[in-house]
Order: C-alpha cells, then sequence, then structure tokens
C-alpha cells in the first residue's frame, strides 16, 4: 500500500515502503543507543500500524507480519548485545475486552 500510495502522489513526497523502514529501523536504532548511553531500561514508542509492520519487516519472519496491527495493540522489540529482536507482535492483551474496537 506504502508503494502504491507514493507512485500516485504527485508531490512525490510520500515515501515507500523502504524509506520508510530504512526511516523507522534507524530511530529504533539511535533511540536504543541513547536508551543503553542513559543506563539502559524500557521504552514506549508509539507510531503507526503501517509504519510499525514496515520497520518489521526484516527483523522478524515473515508469517508474523501478515495481518493488520490492530489499534492500541503492543507489539515488543527488545534490543541486547547490537541485535533487535521481535517479540511479541500486535498483542491486544492491554486492552480492555469490553472497550476493544473493530
Amino acid at each position: 500500500m506504502m508503494n502504491t500510495l507514493a507512485a500516485v502522489d504527485p508531490t512525490h513526497t510520500t515515501e515507500n515502503a523502504t524509506q520508510v523502514k530504512t526511516r523507522m529501523q534507524a530511530a529504533l536504532h539511535d533511540i536504543a543507543q541513547k536508551t543503553l548511553a542513559e543506563g539502559g531500561g524500557n521504552v514506549l514508542i508509539v507510531s503507526h500500524g503501517m509504519a510499525i509492520m514496515a520497520m518489521l519487516q526484516g527483523m522478524t519472519p515473515e508469517e508474523n507480519l501478515r495481518a493488520p496491527l490492530q489499534n492500541a495493540s503492543v507489539t515488543v522489540v527488545t534490543y541486547k548485545d547490537s541485535k533487535f529482536t521481535v517479540g511479541k507482535v500486535g498483542d491486544m492483551q492491554f486492552v480492555e475486552k469490553g472497550t476493544r474496537q473493530n
């Protein structure tokens, strides 16, 4: 979808999937490095589901990236020994069942 949007954008300012992936992974790396320099710890990053899915390309098996992410879902990425590991993708356990919207 990102590539199609970029292709039809008459202003040529829309990023394609590769550009989003590159930008998101670079930002993730910068955040991890800064967090390490400050002593480590957990970081919450909030972004659009489509951008998150692009960022995860190449970081996790393709079968983990088939379904769109639901609003308020949680994806866990761990940084250790200069390497990212993807844990849960699109986890909805933190959203109360009574308040979930489709």
